[in-house]
């Protein structure tokens, strides 16, 4: 989705089980991803704790090189970003994830929205629809591999389904991850103008959101403030 989508609905996809399992994955000499910061969608739901935890993983593990990036705009997100530790680097682009569904969705898994003056969807045929914590669409699987929607399956579900693909947080994480990662790569930028996935972060949109999102990504402590040199992952 391309602007903010009002709460229509509040469903746990991960509960405080699952959160456990997930805080309890070690890598050999890897980061411990419990004892990172919460996030802020954890003040709607502390089971959200489950997400975060997973997306810490989820940077970690699989987008390497947007926690290794160094966008030429990232001093204006986090005055200190050259000097994050890769710790705290997981933990920033976690936060500016959360941020943009905090825009893109209110936190909420099944918000959808039909987007205007896209036309038809190349996978499903029916108008383009943004759906999801960071609003993907079907279409995306087609040109991505990493967005693993199944719009076969899905197809005969009720749209606000949460047993929909492109509903799982999980997935639609790892789908939004993936787009984020190669458009910074792309750009060399956060902000971005032409080719923007989310108008929240298009610098030309009168609409975005880049100004808040700055100032939650500069609530990131270590973005202004210098860890104890504790952080074997420095």
């Amino acid at each position: 989705m391309k602007q903010f989508f009002p709460q229509i609905a509040r469903f746990l996809f991960l509960g405080p089980l699952m959160a456990a399992c997930i805080a309890q994955t070690t890598f050999a000499g890897g980061p411990d991803f419990a004892k990172f910061t919460n996030l802020a969608w954890e003040v709607r739901d502390p089971s959200y704790r489950a997400w975060s935890l997973f997306l810490f993983e989820h940077l970690y593990v699989e987008a390497p090189a947007l926690v290794d990036s160094s966008p030429e705009d990232a001093h204006l997100f986090c005055p200190r970003y050259s000097q994050l530790s890769l710790s705290e680097r997981i933990q920033f682009w976690a936060v500016l994830v959360v941020a943009l569904a905090r825009y893109e969705s209110n936190y909420v898994p099944v918000a959808r929205y039909t987007e205007p003056g896209m036309g038809l969807d190349s996978v499903t045929g029916l108008p383009v629809v943004s759906e999801g914590l960071l609003q993907m669409s079907y279409q995306d699987s087609k040109y991505n591999s990493f967005c693993q929607f199944d719009w076969l399956r899905d197809q005969g579900l009720e749209p606000v389904d949460p047993r929909k693909t492109i509903l799982g947080v999980e997935t639609n994480l790892r789908c939004g991850v993936g787009i984020l990662q190669r458009q910074i790569l792309r750009s060399n930028r956060i902000s971005v103008g032409r080719g923007a996935y989310w108008a929240v972060l298009k610098g030309s949109n009168p609409r975005n959101r880049l100004t808040r999102i700055r100032q939650i990504t500069k609530s990131f402590l270590r973005c202004t403030a210098a860890a104890p040199s504790t952080d074997p992952l420095h």
